[in-house]
């Protein structure tokens, strides 16, 4: 249960905070439609009605449709620099390594990492609880209006005056409702309702046919025609809903008053447009159904009626006064101003730096942006250039780096929040777009267009393979489910085959598995005739090598090495010597270099070496004396950076001795920029975190 909840505390901190933006937005949306209604007497009270509808669903899209449409109207900002900070090196020390993060796959190196939240209750995961009992308050609510209308129906009686009957089926006709509902009498409405969504029924007070004339009652009966003729018991689930979730937001008690009134309002329009109704007629009947009722009317978003509101008579009876005929213009008008007021309520939008429009390097201005709006943050590639070229800018990074992580941040309110998933990172300003939580051991196609991911079905030790191969487009990442059983993928050069391994953890002689590759075309899969002992980490961009973690040498499990082949399994060569483990291999850009991670006594370093296994070189080494730990690395798009995981090892005393340890949640996990000759730019400052619980070995495109 502690996991489940521990599992769903990221989930409970996205919610609160679309809350929280979907009711600002909406709150704006809500007045300014309630000061167009109220001053612009001129409108249809249709389209008054469209604006309504347009608000709910404003609401519902905002908790959503995270991604805003940007309107560049605010002066440009300057770009944030990567903070500095200084590369150390120190003497090799002995570090334990937490068994809990070992793998499935049986490498200790390749572990699926199991984000661990911090103890205690949140402001967040307090106000989901209180919204949770608010909202099931309101639902209640509705219910229980149901089942009274439900009630109501049983105990009501068939009208079987002829006259009546008559008048509906006629009244049916001019408002071109093929099929009239049922007329019913009951003792218990104060004035006509029309109910039942599915099987709409007409009910009428039992005094009716005593207390009004049948001109009257054939008004009434109108009345509730055009509602039907509307849908507007359809419609009234949209507010009903929005009603659920945003109970506690003032603005849309607002929006149910102003939902119902233009709603009357626009099938009093239609009786008189219909010559249903004279407008003195009608306006005398609501003034003889407010003095006939003494309770306040029946009418909701559950049931509608003539009478309404007593406070919207005098406000109906001016709107009646003000119908005109139908005309081509007015139809155009009415048209535009829908489509305006419709667009401009439901489309989230943002005001932006100016330059954010331009053909220029786009600047994310601090937003956290979802995965359809990702696109403004790649950098475009000419034509005419190639992978590894350098940007027009010596001091800009190119590309954008994509890692899992869990982050405690600062949210567009100004409240804490908490995500977890794959993000991409701005190098040069440390702005970050979410993608979503929908995997770990994440890489990314060559052109920078598609995702692949492995989705981990258990997160413990397992003999078998635990997890399954996933693709997503990287401007909208819906996860899509490619092998069963499968993890670690890896893109082929071209991005049309992905590489992927089917393995277990032998008890005498050590991880053992098989590569295949998935054509992404015709969905099929081929096994690759590389070494059971040895798992692909990475395919060269030319195609022509694979690099391989093997584990070949005793002791298995604790002397892997790198091997570099063909896809066809021949001319292997050992790229690695000595003890300790190699681990995380990717090539660089012109596939000339290997990048990886070398670990012995428990203290890790940053190499580099030729893929013909010359030219070995020592980057970047754990700091022992400050507990500063490396652990994997990537290439820039252009060969000249790496991309190095940072953390700091935490102290917890075990069997009475202090030891040091990689701690998720406690070790400041970070970015370093480190260029191709070992000498460190600098730390990557992810804008508005407040910390960094885990961040991935990334990949940089």
């Amino acid at each position: 249960m502690n996991h489940l909840i521990e599992m769903a505390r990221p989930e409970v901190g996205l919610w609160v905070e679309s809350l929280g933006r979907a009711s600002v937005g909406g709150a704006v949306a809500i007045a300014m439609v309630w000061v167009i209604a109220r001053w612009c007497t001129f409108l249809s009270p249709r389209i008054v009605c469209w604006m309504w509808r347009a608000v709910c669903l404003k609401l519902l899209i905002g908790l959503i449709w995270m991604g805003p449409v940007r309107i560049p109207i605010l002066p440009p900002e300057p770009s944030a620099a990567v903070s500095a900070q200084q590369a150390a090196s120190g003497v090799a020390h002995p570090v334990p390594v937490n068994d809990e993060t070992m793998p499935a796959a049986g490498f200790p190196a390749f572990r699926p990492q199991v984000v661990e939240s911090a103890s205690g209750i949140t402001t967040s995961e307090i106000l989901a609880v209180l919204w949770s009992i608010g909202a099931v308050a309101s639902i209640v609510v509705s219910l229980r209006e149901w089942i009274s209308l439900r009630r109501m129906r049983r105990n009501a009686a068939v009208v079987v005056d002829q006259n009546i009957q008559r008048m509906c089926m006629n009244e049916a006709a001019r408002l071109g409702i093929s099929r009239p509902p049922e007329l019913w009498f009951s003792p218990n409405v104060n004035g006509p309702l029309l109910t039942g969504t599915v099987r709409p029924t007409i009910i009428l007070p039992t005094n009716v046919a005593t207390e009004f004339d049948l001109s009257d009652v054939r008004m009434m009966v109108a009345h509730e025609l055009a509602h039907l003729r509307r849908h507007d018991l359809a419609w009234n689930w949209l507010p009903t809903m929005v009603g659920w979730i945003f109970f506690f937001h003032p603005l849309v008690w607002l929006l149910r008053r102003g939902w119902l009134e233009s709603q009357e309002r626009a099938c009093d329009e239609l009786l008189v447009q219909n010559r249903a109704a004279d407008v003195s007629e009608f306006g005398s009947l609501l003034l003889k159904l407010a003095t006939s009722f003494s309770r306040k009317p029946d009418s909701s978003l559950s049931a509608v009626g003539v009478l309404g509101d007593y406070r919207n008579l005098e406000g109906r009876i001016l709107a009646m006064s003000r119908v005109k005929s139908f005309s081509r213009q007015g139809l155009m008008l009415s048209g535009t101003v829908i489509f305006m007021i419709t667009f401009l309520a439901i489309m989230p939008w943002r005001l932006v730096a100016q330059e954010a429009a331009k053909g220029e390097k786009p600047k994310i201005n601090g937003e956290f942006i979802p995965g359809p709006t990702i696109g403004a943050m790649k950098e475009p590639v000419p034509a005419d250039n190639k992978a590894g070229t350098a940007t027009a800018d010596p001091n800009q990074l190119a590309g954008k780096i994509y890692a899992y992580a869990d982050v405690d941040m600062t949210t567009e309110f100004g409240a804490p929040g908490k995500y977890r998933g794959i993000i991409l990172i701005d190098p040069n300003t440390g702005v970050w777009a979410k993608l979503g939580n929908i995997g770990s051991s994440l890489r990314v196609s060559p052109d920078g267009t598609h995702l692949a991911f492995t989705q981990y079905k258990s997160s413990r030790v397992a003999k078998a393979s635990q997890s399954d191969i996933f693709w997503a487009d990287a401007e909208d990442p819906e996860p899509y489910r490619l092998v069963d059983d499968g993890s670690l993928p890896v893109w082929s050069p071209n991005g049309k085959r992905l590489l992927y391994h089917v393995g277990k953890m032998g008890t005498d002689v050590g991880w053992r598995g098989a590569a295949w590759t998935f054509d992404l075309e015709t969905e099929k899969s081929e096994k690759l005739p590389v070494p059971e002992t040895d798992e692909v980490d990475d395919w060269s961009q030319h195609g022509d090598w694979l690099v391989t973690v093997s584990d070949r040498q005793p002791p298995f499990g604790s002397g892997y090495q790198l091997y570099v082949m063909h896809p066809d399994g021949s001319s292997e060569k050992r790229i690695t010597e000595g003890p300790g483990l190699n681990c995380y291999p990717r090539f660089s850009p012109e596939g000339k270099q290997i990048t990886y991670t070398h670990q012995r006594h428990g203290v890790n370093s940053i190499w580099t070496v030729d893929t013909d296994g010359g030219n070995a070189k020592q980057m970047l080494v754990s700091d022992t004396e400050n507990k500063e730990f490396v652990d994997g690395s990537c290439w820039s798009p252009d060969g000249k950076w790496l991309a190095v995981r940072k953390l700091t090892l935490q102290p917890e005393m075990i069997d009475g001795k202090k030891e040091w340890l990689h701690k998720i949640g406690e070790s400041d996990e970070r970015i370093e920029i480190v260029s191709s000759d070992g000498t460190a730019r600098g730390v990557i400052k992810l804008k508005d975190v407040t910390k960094t619980n885990f961040l991935s070995i990334c990949d940089w495109k």
